[in-house]
């Protein structure tokens, strides 16, 4: 259904193709911005990963640190 010029009518073919071409150009133009978001996302949640490691292990070396100063 066309409702641009304020009536509801049914599409022509070529309406119907023309359209549907238009929806599939802007469909493959999102997916060109989301492939790159959803690579950009991993890559932020890997450095946040490495980051929660590096912390982990830092905690733990300074709680060994401190230990070896108790004895």
């Amino acid at each position: 259904m066309n409702t641009d010029d304020g009536y509801m009518r049914r599409l022509t073919p070529n309406e119907m193709a023309a359209e549907r071409t238009d929806l599939l150009a802007r469909l493959e133009q999102a997916q060109e911005v989301l492939v790159p978001l959803d690579s950009e996302e991993r890559l932020v949640n890997s450095n946040r990963q490495q980051r929660r490691a590096w912390a982990r292990s830092e905690r733990k070396r300074l709680a060994a640190a401190k230990e070896d100063d108790h004895d």
